[in-house]
């Protein structure tokens, strides 16, 4: 199921205003439809950002990589039916130079760095980064 969202398109985005902007291609993966939602209004605002699809779960990951062959991709560690690193395996299984960024919400204890995890961004490290309180 391919996901439908109006705000993908850069509407503001000129070419004769801005030629050398070099747009950077984002697929988001995350199960939470409102974090989901978050995370395509946060890319969509941003002026070198451009989201190009969005999926739920593993299958859908996968399925999205394979045509739109983002420059980044955003993943939630815990999937529906799968995990994020399984996902993260069979993506670069199948392209190897993908770069995926895990998104997390507890820190990560290491262990998925022999599968290729280059980085985790945890909800705590931009809390306190950011000096946010809940």
């Amino acid at each position: 199921m391919r996901p439908q969202f109006g705000w993908v398109a850069k509407q503001d985005y000129n070419e004769t205003q801005m030629p050398n902007l070099k747009l950077i291609r984002i697929l988001s993966v995350e199960d939470h439809p409102i974090f989901r939602e978050g995370l395509g209004m946060i890319i969509g605002s941003q002026p070198d950002m451009l989201l190009v699809a969005q999926a739920g779960n593993a299958v859908e990951a996968i399925y999205e990589f394979r045509p739109h062959r983002p420059d980044v991709t955003l993943m939630d560690l815990r999937l529906p039916g799968s995990n994020g690193t399984n996902t993260l395996i069979a993506i670069r299984g199948e392209f190897p130079r993908a770069r995926i960024i895990m998104l997390n919400t507890s820190d990560s204890d290491g262990e998925d760095k022999a599968v290729g995890v280059h980085r985790y961004w945890s909800s705590q490290q931009y809390v306190s980064q950011n000096g946010l309180e809940f």
